[in-house]
């Protein structure tokens, strides 16, 4: 085991060096010059001026003096200045992302407590009333947009029923009360699509496995039938249901922009579309890279899951 890890670690700095690359990249391969599209008027700018920026965005170097600067500034979790407002980007990413990991750490918390034992039990019951009435459901989640939900959940939850606010952060600080119920109406809007998703993945598992030999031995043995499922069918089924649920983390780091934005939740996403729109090509590395790495770790952790829940990926 500790040679898998040391393997899929030994991948993961690879991946981070990869990332690097691409996120300092991304200024270099906008169209024209960068500090022209920073100073973003409509006549070109006097020649000192544009020399300032450049000098500023350190363009005025040799691309590989600029990368080696850059990765430098960046082991020393420098990640520089934002242009409109000279605060430190990250200052900013750290204050905005463990707002949006909460997001997305409960939504899948959520989803998989719902998902995963109505997958099962919707297995188990196939071609019956209630799975024809769950795969359904599952469908019209995966159907329905997060932004339709998220809205149609103000509309109700918040501006009729009035049993939870519509939008805003309070810091745990404040009031964890207050803090949960700000949280509550943007995680289910996450959450009820990634369930359907899970949902599926699970029903799907399971039929897979039940018809094995080993689920008849663990029957013709006695077992209770609630052991025969989850110690022995859901336990060689967890795979592809940890595959759904590691590529969906991913999905939902840079994907949460739409519900940040419905229920005014200032997180990573938000951050990123800001600073996009006010032409913050620092802010916009920061928050690139560190959404960039957080995914390359969860898939390492995933990896680990992987071996944990199957022994014989250790050896691959």
């Amino acid at each position: 085991m500790a040679t898998f890890v040391v393997r899929r670690l030994g991948l993961a700095v690879v991946q981070l060096l990869l990332v690097c690359v691409l996120v300092f990249a991304m200024l270099r391969l906008i169209p024209g010059d960068p500090a022209l599209v920073i100073l973003g008027s409509e006549h070109t700018p006097a020649p000192e001026v544009l020399a300032a920026v450049r000098v500023k965005l350190g363009l005025n170097k040799p691309v590989a003096v600029q990368f080696v600067d850059w990765f430098g500034n960046l082991s020393r979790l420098n990640l520089g200045k934002s242009l409109v407002d000279n605060y430190p980007v990250a200052d900013e990413v750290c204050s905005r992302l463990p707002r949006t990991l909460e997001l997305v750490v409960a939504a899948i918390g959520m989803a998989s407590l719902a998902g995963i034992p109505v997958g099962v039990g919707s297995a188990l019951r196939r071609n019956s009333l209630a799975d024809k009435l769950v795969s359904s459901a599952f469908s019209l989640g995966l159907a329905v947009p997060t932004y339709v939900i998220g809205t149609f959940l103000v509309l109700v939850v918040s501006v009729e029923l009035r049993l939870l606010p519509g939008g805003g952060y309070t810091p745990v600080a404040e009031g964890v009360l207050r803090h949960l119920a700000d949280l509550a109406l943007p995680v289910l809007a996450l959450a009820i699509g990634l369930a359907a998703i899970i949902g599926r993945m699970t029903r799907s598992a399971i039929l897979d496995v039940v018809g094995e030999d080993y689920i008849r031995t663990a029957r013709a043995k006695g077992l209770w039938p609630r052991q025969v499922i989850y110690k022995h069918a859901l336990r060689n089924a967890l795979l592809p249901i940890i595959t759904v649920i590691g590529v969906q983390f991913g999905t939902l780091i840079g994907g949460t922009v739409l519900v940040e934005n419905i229920f005014n939740w200032p997180g990573l996403s938000t951050l990123l579309i800001n600073a996009t729109r006010e032409r913050d090509y620092p802010m916009v590395q920061g928050a690139v890279l560190s959404a960039a790495v957080l995914v390359v770790c969860v898939q390492m952790v995933v990896d680990v899951l992987y071996a944990l829940a199957n022994p014989r990926l250790r050896y691959s």
